[in-house]
């Protein structure tokens, strides 16, 4: 995916073994460059995806690695950052239950710009730094609705067969929640 301090930055599309350690499908590793000519391989887990997660995109910028995760269908953006002791993660905050994509990023700046957009929110973009995880809003779609007294929540049904299916309700944030609605 890009290079940030001389580390490869690689998102895995199958299982990967090095040195008797599996990193699965849908992980995001870190090797050191050196490492590609010769030397033994020691691969760095960024980001392994659990049962419920999986990473959707990835954008690396001049100092940073900036990893859009999908959380049980709920869109999470994470930032990842090589120190002195090594990879450490940190969440940027966005709006909850709403999708987050990348629009563009270069590695030669700290800042991206990303798409959020939500049952309830048009799409708005913001441009983010990846050092501070401060959101500025650039531009949004106008709005089509008035969604001020909205609101949404996700659930889970488990089907006969015993899968966990997440779903969204969106409803009128005074609606009763018992059954008559």
């Amino acid at each position: 995916r890009g290079m940030v301090d001389d580390h490869v930055i690689i998102k895995t599309s199958e299982d990967w073994t090095v040195n008797g350690r599996t990193m699965t499908a849908g992980a995001l590793v870190s090797v050191e460059r050196t490492q590609f000519s010769g030397g033994s391989m020691s691969p760095v887990v960024l980001f392994q995806p659990s049962a419920t997660q999986s990473l959707h995109a990835v954008a690396v910028t001049r100092t940073r690695v900036v990893a859009f995760i999908l959380d049980n269908v709920r869109s999470r953006v994470m930032t990842f950052t090589m120190g002195a002791k090594g990879w450490t993660s940190s969440p940027v905050p966005m709006q909850d239950n709403a999708s987050i994509d990348p629009v563009t990023w270069t590695d030669r700046s700290d800042d991206l710009y990303i798409n959020v957009t939500s049952f309830i929110t048009p799409s708005t973009l913001w441009s983010v730094n990846a050092v501070t995880g401060k959101a500025t809003q650039v531009k949004a779609a106008p709005a089509r609705f008035d969604a001020s007294n909205a609101m949404v929540e996700q659930f889970e049904a488990t089907s006969p067969d015993g899968t966990r299916v997440p779903y969204f309700i969106v409803h009128r944030k005074d609606i009763p929640l018992d059954g008559s609605t």
